[in-house]
């Protein structure tokens, strides 16, 4: 214990005595706080040095960060010499270190050292990707007045199926570990094959046989009912609703791709860091998807919508630009999240991604792949541009109301002009 003590305080020595982007040493910022920071400029610097490292996106984000290192320093020198420093000003500074970088994944979880005695607590969350989504000018919440958006598309397709045009409705709701409340829903809409997810979670439950009596078992039957509704030769077309789809596991892609091609398709490409330099990368790697082994029928030509807005993110992204990559393909909504960086690194062996402790006094939850669509577009904190803008806020009420979901009446009318 004593050997491995020794080998960080060398490299924290070596490390914080260059601090510039040329540098290949390596501050652990996994080690324990005390052993790496007994005060602001130190934490400043261990946080700076650990993006400097694991950030993925370099290539492409505009920031200066070694400006970022050289105008912010002297505020944490500052922060030293006070006996406290309250938690207004101690956000208000990190959020000028982090809160314009592109990683819509991102989360910079701080520990102030010496709040202010009232203080209500000592640590702060910065999320760069909810403080731009939120100055964009069709942005809107995904809860009114107590009420999620999930609750307001279950609320119109009920009202839709009042009017006889919704059958077989479907749906699902329970608690899954570390999702938290979990919503599938499925219906047929008009002729068309609907499903819609608050999360992708279809790995959990897929091969649990169906309706066994467990809230998987009703969630795998439900997606199942799917797929078999989408290969029905009398079904017009499929609707894949990532409206608020906060994202979850990669490999859950196959599922609502696979079934809706006959040959294998690349759907983008994905590429990590390899090194301590910011620009240390690895080669693209395709992003390919197989046919499913058990399709009933061939579907491929069936006109396929996706339907995303402002806070679908992650896998709500990859699955949305994926689906509007196939041939018979079509994404309408909103431009999304900006969120599209997957998260599988580690960080004491790839030198990207996640790194801290989310109880100690510094956590940077960042991406540690960038991905790139099949158009070479790099959408990281930009999201995915619908082929055809449909805005929520034009009939926001009505949706809230139950009354009307605008951007599902679009959907439906481009598989009927589709067909």
């Amino acid at each position: 214990m004593k050997k491995s003590y020794i080998i960080i305080l060398v490299m924290l020595l070596v490390g914080l005595g260059s601090c510039r982007k040329d540098t290949t040493e390596l501050v652990n910022p996994d080690a324990p706080f005390p052993l790496l920071y007994g005060d602001y400029s130190g934490q400043f610097q261990t946080v700076w040095n650990g993006i400097n490292n694991a950030y993925v996106f370099w290539s492409v984000d505009p920031m200066d960060w070694d400006k970022v290192y050289e105008d912010n320093l002297p505020v944490f020198q500052k922060f030293d010499s006070m006996e406290y420093v309250p938690m207004e000003k101690f956000e208000a500074a990190w959020v000028k270190v982090v809160g314009n970088l592109i990683d819509h994944h991102m989360a910079v979880r701080i520990k102030n050292l010496r709040p202010e005695p009232e203080a209500q607590k000592d640590q702060i969350t910065i999320r760069p990707g909810s403080i731009e989504a939120k100055t964009r000018d069709y942005y809107h919440s995904s809860i009114h007045d107590g009420s999620s958006f999930h609750d307001g598309i279950l609320l119109n397709l009920l009202h839709m199926q009042e009017q006889g045009r919704v059958t077989d409705l479907d749906y699902n709701s329970f608690e899954l570990p570390d999702m938290g409340e979990y919503i599938i829903v499925y219906a047929m809409v008009e002729g068309c094959a609907y499903l819609h997810m608050s999360n992708f979670a279809i790995s959990e439950f897929v091969d649990v046989e169906p309706d066994e009596g467990t809230p998987i078992g009703v969630a795998s039957r439900i997606y199942w009912e799917w797929r078999a509704a989408a290969a029905a030769p009398t079904t017009r077309g499929v609707i894949l609703d990532n409206r608020s789809n906060t994202g979850g596991y990669a490999n859950d892609l196959k599922y609502v791709i696979s079934p809706f091609i006959n040959e294998m398709v690349v759907i983008g490409n994905t590429r990590t860091k390899n090194g301590l330099d910011r620009f240390d990368y690895t080669p693209w790697a395709p992003v390919e998807v197989n046919p499913a082994e058990n399709n009933p029928n061939d579907i491929s030509h069936k006109p396929y919508v996706v339907l995303a807005d402002v806070n679908s993110i992650s896998m709500g992204e990859i699955s949305t630009d994926a689906v509007s990559t196939l041939p018979q393909g079509w994404f309408i909504g909103e431009r999304t999240f900006g969120a599209t960086g997957p998260l599988i690194g580690f960080f004491p062996m790839y030198y990207t991604g996640t790194f801290g402790s989310s109880d100690g006094g510094h956590y940077v939850y960042t991406s540690s792949n960038m991905f790139r669509s099949l158009d070479g577009r790099i959408a990281e904190g930009i999201g995915m541009i619908p082929d055809e803008e449909v805005l929520f806020n034009d009939h926001a009420d009505e949706f809230w109301a139950g009354t009307l979901d605008n951007q599902l009446e679009k959907a439906i009318q481009h598989i009927g002009q589709a067909q």
